[in-house]
């Protein structure tokens, strides 16, 4: 019966907490920050902010960061997409004649993600050959200026769909022989999940951009 009250008096005092925030008058000289969750406020990404959003947004101008206890007239929030895989670079190493070392060569061939016939090249694979697998992959990311009704008023764009970046998610797959794939697009079409970008990457794109600002 003792844990029945406690839980109770937790339920109420949560209840009433959510209640008391949207009852709190509209701050009009607030705004609040809603960021990713490793931006805390002494990080430079949000000290940048904290700097260039007056100038980016005539809203904010001459406005406070708000607190915990606050009701902002306005709030910006922050939003990534997830990647989207435009296509596939790959490089090959191999063994120079008459030396004992290895250099990394780009191979002149890359596949369309979309669903295509491989390219004819691709029969001129050799075997035992090793490959590093790069993705070009492009994202969306904003900064959303909502008002108080949750409205979106200004779209601050920091990285968009016509810029193409690359990522090495994949290196030494081994092809031909008795490895599991006769060639890398074998190994592309079996592991996609695995030739995404990381989004800690993805985030750190983005830093650099609002650091840029």
């Amino acid at each position: 019966m003792k844990k029945i009250y406690i839980s109770v008096f937790i339920l109420l005092a949560v209840t009433f907490n959510i209640y008391s925030q949207k009852t709190l008058p509209v701050n009009e000289n607030k705004y609040k920050l809603e960021l990713y969750k490793v931006w805390g406020k002494s990080h430079p990404v949000a000290k940048k902010l904290l700097e260039r959003l007056p100038d980016l947004c005539s809203e904010l101008k001459d406005k406070e960061i708000c607190g915990d206890d606050c009701n902002p007239a306005f709030t910006v929030e922050f939003y990534m997409s997830d990647p989207s895989v435009y296509e596939y670079r790959l490089l090959r190493l191999f063994a120079p004649p008459n030396t004992n070392t290895r250099n990394l060569v780009q191979y002149p061939l890359a596949r369309l993600v979309s669903p295509e016939t491989q390219p004819n090249s691709a029969a001129n694979l050799q075997v035992n050959d090793k490959w590093s697998v790069y993705s070009n992959y492009g994202f969306q990311s904003f900064l959303l200026l909502r008002d108080r009704n949750n409205q979106i008023i200004t779209k601050l764009v920091l990285v968009d769909t016509n810029e193409v970046w690359e990522s090495l998610r994949s290196k030494n797959i081994y092809t031909g022989g008795n490895a599991r794939y006769t060639t890398p697009f074998g190994y592309i079409d079996n592991n996609p999940d695995l030739l995404y970008p990381s989004r800690e990457e993805m985030v750190g794109i983005v830093e650099r951009k609002i650091l840029a600002l």
